[in-house]
């Protein structure tokens, strides 16, 4: 029974007092390093989660995200650096700190031949946790009408869904999700988003996961952090990031005489001419604004403009160049 300890983490729940908001952070660690023997995986980490927030952590491959994970939730004790949470620090509030937080971390791992009732009263059994939410939690994760399946039965999504659903047994006020969206199909991602969403809403619950779909971190998250070989490239706001010049974004424009217009242009931006549009590479909306302004300025008409961002992965990947280490 203790198998799903490692992979569906969320230890027994008691009552506790309202929340302190010592910080505004509910995650703040700093100069977090973890390593084997020689091999440093993290460096330096230095992390704030803001309550309430959800919070992507992003990162190839291989740049410390799971790493950085199970640290938070001491599967893995580092010599180095400082982790709190909720206001106290991990490794002397260990009990009082985990008794808070419902996580995934790595496939989920269930029991297959069970239905998901008898998954989530296994484990409620095993953590000293009340059945009565039971009910409400399968309605939540929208497993209802598919409670008496054997788990074997279900979709991968479906799986993902009923071991979110052991993660928020103990009413957790942090949930800590690793590769949530990992496997499911477009219709799964979906269903997945608007869950965390709800739950975030709904239950004030802050969630930090890591993914490596930038397209539905982008919708989903309010902050994000990006690891790079172990080291933390970026964080913050997911508007700023996505505001500021790191972002690449195409203008595409009908004028009246595209190759004056490019002419216009004289080798200042990476423009081109196709089907009798004008094609230009712009850092940003201002960049956009100046060059449309240019144009007009200029003579010519403008019958359209169309921008069209190429969002988180142009920041993503141009941070990663960037600090390419």
């Amino acid at each position: 029974m203790f198998r799903n300890f490692i992979t569906v983490f969320c230890i027994t729940y008691t009552q506790l007092p309202c929340m302190e908001k010592i910080s505004p952070k509910i995650i703040e660690t700093k100069d977090l390093n973890f390593g084997y023997g020689n091999n440093l995986v993290l460096k330096d980490i230095s992390l704030q989660v803001p309550y309430k927030s959800i919070f992507g952590f992003l990162g190839p491959n291989g740049a410390g995200k799971s790493t950085t994970i199970k640290t938070l939730l001491g599967l893995l004790h580092t010599e180095n650096g400082m982790i709190h949470i909720f206001g106290k620090e991990l490794n002397t509030n260990k009990m009082y700190i985990l008794k808070r937080i419902g996580a995934m971390v790595e496939s989920p791992s269930l029991y297959e031949h069970l239905d998901a009732i008898r998954n989530l009263e296994n484990t409620a059994r095993l953590r000293n946790l009340p059945f009565d939410a039971i009910g409400s939690l399968l309605e939540t994760v929208s497993l209802t009408q598919d409670a008496h399946w054997p788990v074997k039965q279900y979709s991968t999504g479906m799986k993902q869904r009923l071991s979110l659903a052991i993660a928020l047994l103990a009413e957790p006020e942090l949930l800590i999700l690793d590769e949530p969206i990992n496997g499911l199909d477009p219709n799964g991602i979906i269903e997945m988003r608007q869950l965390l969403v709800r739950i975030n809403e709904e239950k004030n619950c802050t969630i930090l996961l890591s993914s490596h779909i930038l397209s539905e971190i982008e919708k989903l998250c309010s902050h994000v952090a990006i690891i790079n070989s172990g080291s933390i490239v970026y964080q913050g706001n997911m508007k700023n990031l996505l505001n500021s010049s790191t972002g690449i974004e195409h203008l595409t424009l009908q004028t009246n005489d595209a190759k004056k217009a490019i002419a216009l242009l004289d080798s200042r931006f990476n423009a081109t001419i196709k089907d009798n549009a004008l094609q230009i590479t712009v850092g940003n909306k201002q960049e956009a604004a100046a060059i449309i302004k240019l144009i007009v300025d200029n003579g010519l008409d403008v019958y359209s403009a169309e921008r069209e961002s190429t969002g988180l992965e142009a920041s993503f990947l141009h941070l990663l160049n960037e600090n390419h280490l």
